[in-house]
């Protein structure tokens, strides 16, 4: 098990790579490497090849039920995967009610989405985060 010095340093998601800890309470851990991109845009498609990490967005202004969408392609994705994502905003702006989704489209690819529900637009960048099962 590791140290909670280790896993605090490890969830560090600052740096490009590294090895990130998810603690099970009462039992063993998952060790998994992380690879981080700094800017994947406002939509398109990128490369990503971390089975974990950080994807940090352009910045984006979605109006009312707008949708950004990109192209994921990643070596670990298998048409089988389970992707978890997670979301935080990057920068200041105006941040509303959202909802990231992840959809694996075949081996090597997944369709990345954001979109605003509030009834007013949002701007900035926001930073995902995943994890591939």
């Amino acid at each position: 098990m590791p140290t909670e010095n280790q896993i605090d340093n490890a969830n560090n998601l600052s740096g490009a790579t590294g090895t990130g800890f998810f603690a099970l309470a009462d039992g063993p851990s998952i060790v998994l490497t992380k690879q981080n991109n700094n800017n994947i845009g406002s939509s398109g498609t990128f490369t990503n090849n971390g089975i974990s990490g950080r994807l940090r967005t352009g910045s984006l202004t979605l109006v009312t039920s707008a949708t950004a969408t990109w192209t994921w392609n990643n070596s670990f994705i298998k048409s089988t995967s389970l992707v978890f994502m997670g979301a935080s905003a990057a920068t200041s702006g105006t941040f509303r009610e959202y909802v990231v989704s992840c959809n694996v489209t075949g081996t090597g690819t997944a369709s990345l989405k954001i979109t605003n529900f509030s009834l007013t637009a949002m701007n900035g960048a926001y930073d995902l985060y995943f994890a591939i099962f």
